[in-house]
């Protein structure tokens, strides 16, 4: 009987183990079909050996659709995509260049300075090249999902990669980008890193719309001062006020209430009524002026 249920469950095992594999083997040969497809897309970034320039009528001459939109901007074909000779001859996307970010920043590098740091930015390092973000047709971005009619065209463009942020725009509190109020480039330069675009700290660029928060103050909150982001979650939050956590936990990651403010006065310093009071409040119906204040110590107003 015994030998039987250890068959049993034997069987059981090998089954689950084949399962596992057949599964495994099918991820890997998707994975190489993606893989493969990526590579036979690939982009070539280079005119193919022995073209020759040919002007733009013969460019034109086929891509009609883009006659209009060229004239408007880029008004030179073979500046952007290279000698197109070959091109013309056997029209195929690997005999035509694409233009990569030596191309673009040949002409947009100096005459803007949000683009000087292009080449120690986080979107290089990642190997996103120009055209992966701006059409050099200026062609209308097409937003694809209808839940975002409200989202500015950039800010949809940035979520097509940065998908964990449309969770946190959904959250309870959240900055209006969703709802097209602000968009992903009215706080970061995707031309620079990841990080803000203030050049003087971080909490310049917050300032910009809650200048009621900026100081100097006489009695400073140390981390309101150094970072917002220590305590703000800029995306969006489950708590209020884009918390990172809800009070009091958030400032008790800082904060002990073991002090004497916080406890029965009568006694020997165990934890009594007050402090219980305190630990199942909020910290801020107290010290309501936590970004700083010119008149208590204790940042109460």
């Amino acid at each position: 009987m015994a030998g039987g249920q250890i068959g049993k469950g034997f069987v059981v095992s090998l089954s689950l183990l084949l399962l596992l594999l057949a599964g495994v083997a099918l991820f890997a040969k998707g994975r190489a079909a993606d893989s493969s497809k990526a590579q036979g897309s690939k982009r070539i970034y280079e005119a193919p050996p022995g073209a020759q320039g040919v002007g733009s009528e013969p460019c034109l001459a086929c891509h009609q659709d883009k006659e209009e939109q060229v004239q408007k901007v880029h008004s030179e074909c073979e500046s952007c995509h290279g000698a197109g000779s070959v091109h013309v001859e056997a029209p195929s996307p690997e005999n035509i260049a694409y233009p990569d970010e030596g191309a673009c920043l040949a002409c947009h590098q100096y005459r803007d300075t949000r683009r000087l740091t292009w080449k120690s930015s986080e979107h290089r390092q990642a190997n996103v090249v120009c055209i992966d973000c701006h059409s050099l047709h200026q062609e209308p971005f097409r937003k694809s999902d209808v839940r975002f009619r409200y989202l500015t065209p950039k800010s949809a463009l940035c979520m097509k990669c940065h998908t964990n942020k449309v969770g946190q725009f959904r959250m309870t509190s959240h900055h209006p980008v969703l709802e097209g109020a602000l968009d992903c480039v009215t706080c970061h330069n995707p031309h620079e890193d990841r990080k803000l675009q203030a050049t003087t700290g971080r909490n310049d660029l917050c300032y910009r719309c809650h200048q009621e928060k900026r100081g100097p103050w006489l009695y400073e909150h140390e981390p309101a001062a150094e970072d917002c982001l220590i305590c703000h979650n800029p995306h969006g939050s489950v708590s209020r006020r884009l918390l990172r956590r809800n009070e009091p936990y958030l400032c008790l990651t800082c904060h002990s209430t073991a002090i004497n403010r916080h406890v029965n006065e009568d006694s020997t310093g165990i934890p009594g009524i007050t402090y219980t009071r305190a630990f199942y409040s909020r910290c801020t119906d107290c010290h309501g002026a936590h970004h700083g204040t010119q008149t208590d110590e204790w940042l109460r107003r």
